[in-house]
């Protein structure tokens, strides 16, 4: 054999060796999770890391009881490994998209399925008879727990386990980044109680029963909100009502949802003096979990 073509060959040889090579090392595919929020993305990030490629179906703050579903959300979901939702009948429209996905990773019964409340101590559950004439009554409680930065942790351990069931070969560094996650939320407390918790004892309204766990957990007291009753917008009557508690000087602040009207808010503040402020409800589509409370702190503490 010449010397040219035994070279030939053996280049050829270790050629195939370094390709096997590269592809007998190379990283698994990341597990495919997909969120009705972008706080249970940013939560399933930081649980996750590079095991997981994870995408919300919704960005950043919005009315939640208000989504339209599209087809490319139940495209999106055929291909996922795992699907978080904030359940107790919030994000009821991903419903219908996880049955047109027909992905029996994701289904009720699918390892891949997670309702993050089901381990969230619930706040406004109702008790005896629920009728129409109550509003938009959740059954399960008031859904918008993860405004508890204590609740963020408790989601996150939910994640760990979940994602550990379904790669338990990344359990100890999911676990690893549990705790670390955990400890990003213990350091930023005291911060947190310097801009929220100046007002415990205090009294807020807002539009709608969105902040009742973050007032729980700092203190707060919401004796009203400026809708009738959830999902009812106001009366003239119940606004004159409203006017003569914020006139009573016991309300110190008016809290608004980026996604409600501005309007009477602002009639209401203008007359009582009492001021208005807008604060997120949910994090970026890119930031992460505790952030949103660093802005929540940081919008209050600003305040005279």
């Amino acid at each position: 054999m010449s010397c040219s073509k035994a070279c030939w060959l053996s280049a050829l040889v270790i050629g195939l060796a370094l390709v096997g090579g590269s592809a007998l090392w190379a990283s698994p595919p990341k597990l495919k999770v997909m969120t009705t929020t972008t706080d249970l993305a940013a939560i399933a990030r930081a649980i996750g890391g590079d095991a997981v490629s994870v995408s919300s179906m919704v960005s950043g703050s919005r009315d939640l009881h208000s989504i339209e579903p599209r087809p490319s959300m139940a495209f999106a979901l055929r291909d996922a490994d795992m699907l978080i939702r904030i359940g107790m009948q919030l994000d009821v429209w991903v419903d219908g998209l996880v049955m047109a996905a027909h992905n029996p990773r994701i289904a009720y019964s699918g390892k891949g399925y997670l309702d993050a409340s089901k381990d969230i101590r619930k706040l406004q559950v109702p008790t005896g008879s629920i009728s129409g004439a109550q509003g938009d009554i959740h059954l399960e409680g008031n859904p918008h727990y993860w405004l508890d930065p204590e609740n963020g942790k408790v989601i996150a351990g939910e994640i760990k386990d979940r994602l550990s069931m379904l790669l338990p070969s990344q359990k100890g560094m999911f676990e690893d980044r549990y705790v670390a996650f955990c400890r990003s939320i213990d350091d930023r407390i005291p911060a947190w109680q310097h801009g929220i918790g100046r007002f415990k004892g205090k009294e807020w309204v807002s539009y709608h029963a969105t902040f009742v766990y973050l007032a729980h957990r700092f203190g707060v007291e919401l004796p009203a909100t400026i809708e009738v009753k959830p999902g009812i917008p106001p009366t003239p009557g119940h606004l004159l009502r409203l006017l003569r508690l914020l006139e009573s000087k016991k309300v110190s602040l008016i809290v608004m949802e980026p996604y409600y009207p501005m309007d009477m808010a602002k009639d209401l503040s203008a007359k009582s003096g009492v001021p208005t402020v807008i604060i997120p409800t949910s994090t970026g589509p890119q930031d992460s979990y505790p952030a949103l409370f660093d802005t929540i702190a940081k919008k209050l503490e600003a305040l005279p």
